[in-house]
């Protein structure tokens, strides 16, 4: 049975997720969602976003908090739900295939848990299926390979 499903309290419903999500799965409402028989779609994802620097700046938050929330609070939250590699600036990546809507349910839980600031702050967030990732620095600049992040 499909029922509409509030997740997290956010008041996003199930219909809403799946106007966004293709169509793979089915949910059965009755205790807690579960996938019920239906193809699960399992791949990478990666995860990018942009925050209000500027309102945290106004909310009081000084440079060292600012940099704990990004070197901190958030590559945590987002390892503990398998976006492990930072590839880029404010993009993480799955290393491993999961799926999507759980991915989602999960960085709904988590990030209200372990990085308050992200909810807070975010203005963009975008979830994105990930078939091909090439690192074609040495192809485009003078340097063999991407520096590592924070250099």
């Amino acid at each position: 049975m499909k029922q509409r499903l509030l997740l997290n309290g956010t008041g996003t419903t199930l219909d809403e997720v799946e106007r966004i999500i293709p169509k793979t799965t089915t949910y059965n409402t009755e205790d807690q969602p579960q996938l019920t028989g239906a193809r699960v779609t399992m791949n990478r994802y990666a995860l990018a976003f942009d925050l209000a620097k500027k309102d945290m700046e106004a909310d009081g938050l000084n440079p060292s908090q600012i940099t704990t929330v990004y070197q901190t609070e958030i590559p945590q939250a987002l390892a503990a739900c398998g976006f492990t590699k930072h590839t880029q600036g404010s993009i993480y990546m799955t290393e491993e295939n999961i799926d999507q809507l759980a991915a989602i349910v999960k960085l709904q839980t988590t990030l209200a848990a372990q990085a308050p600031h992200f909810l807070k702050y975010a203005r963009r967030v975008h979830l994105f299926e990930v078939q091909a990732w090439s690192d074609v620095t040495g192809l485009l600049t003078q340097l063999a390979v991407a520096a590592p992040m924070g250099t």
